[in-house]
């Protein structure tokens, strides 16, 4: 049987980590795979590139609100 796509709303609270309460959400929900898109403001936050050469992830600090303006990604549990 397919499953049946459905379109959920996440609203996160000041102090909210973002990819902890998106994976508890999607566990609460029983979503084995999901995308999501998201707009807002973070007061901080660790981002990272690929260092093709280092073959690793290097991270970037941002200890400041900044303004998200386009969050998209996808969540697989299986």
């Amino acid at each position: 049987m397919t499953p049946m796509a459905r379109n959920l709303r996440v609203i996160l609270e000041t102090g909210d980590a973002i990819v902890a309460s998106l994976n508890a959400f999607a566990q609460a929900h029983e979503s084995e795979a999901a995308s999501f898109k998201a707009i807002g403001a973070s007061s901080g936050a660790t981002l990272a590139f690929f260092d093709w050469a280092a073959k690793e992830y290097l991270p970037i600090s941002v200890e400041e609100q900044v303004g998200v303006a386009s969050l998209t990604g996808d969540i697989a549990t299986a």
